[in-house]
């Protein structure tokens, strides 16, 4: 399966081939939107509501503790039978020490897989552990630079630290998670002074970047009218009827779609 970039009739995908610099610049770029969903059965919701960054965790575990691996199976079944409609399928791998041994089992047609830095206190020990898992994943499977807002907590490196290994380590995406769920989100956690001096951080050295954690539909407007535009927002929990262990639901799906639609 071909790397995901966008549909062809999206506005984002138009600039996809543009530097960073000129996306960001341009007032009708539209961050991208990527659900996570724990099963199958989540995993047709999104995609019935035209989701086309669908990421594979059990919010029961952790903030990227990975799902059974037979659901990543299913998972890379169903898009590999649907029409012609690329899926960017994302796993998370959980941390360290689950990430090592489950990188060697992702399937071939993931487009995107990632580990949390939690107890990584140095960016040599961070690169070590991507080269770990890169010289295990599909050589088509993107490893993404994971960040959390809440480092200290995590007993890890700042996101401005991760950006930088990303870059020296010839990364090209990057994403800010929060590590402790009862803490706040990641808007919370860094402010909008903050996230916007990591934005240009990010796109001065060219990664394509996320951000997670935590978010609310009125965390994500108010970064889009402060001009703080990531490539994509990351969601679960508030698409989710109760909380992020609920399942999703569609409607909350539609109101993000609208809201960064504009």
């Amino acid at each position: 399966m071909s790397k995901l970039i966008a549909p062809k009739d999206q506005s984002a995908d138009r600039h996809e081939d543009q530097p960073n610099e000129q996306r960001y610049k341009r007032p009708h770029f539209i961050p991208r939107l990527l659900v996570s969903v724990r099963d199958i059965d989540e995993m047709r919701i999104a995609l019935a509501e035209g989701i086309d960054l669908i990421d594979l965790k059990e919010p029961n575990d952790g903030p990227l503790s990975a799902t059974a691996t037979d659901i990543w199976t299913q998972a890379s079944n169903l898009t590999e039978q649907l029409p012609p409609r690329q899926i960017g399928l994302s796993l998370a791998l959980g941390e360290a020490d689950t990430a090592i041994p489950l990188s060697a089992h992702v399937p071939q047609s993931v487009s995107f897989a990632k580990a949390g830095p939690s107890g990584i206190g140095s960016k040599d020990e961070l690169t070590k552990l991507w080269n770990r898992l890169r010289s295990q994943l599909p050589s088509q499977t993107t490893l993404v630079a994971v960040a959390y807002a809440d480092a200290e907590q995590a007993k890890t490196i700042s996101p401005e630290q991760v950006i930088d290994a990303a870059a020296d380590a010839g990364l090209t995406h990057f994403l800010i998670d929060t590590f402790n769920k009862q803490h706040g989100s990641s808007l919370e956690l860094l402010g909008t002074e903050r996230l916007a001096r990591i934005a240009r951080q990010a796109q001065d050295v060219g990664l394509w970047w996320a951000l997670a954690g935590s978010l609310t539909l009125s965390d994500a407007q108010e970064l889009l009218d402060l001009k703080i535009r990531p490539n994509c927002f990351a969601v679960r929990g508030d698409v989710c009827r109760t909380d992020r262990r609920g399942q999703i639901d569609a409607l909350l799906i539609r109101h993000w779609k609208a809201m960064l639609s504009g």
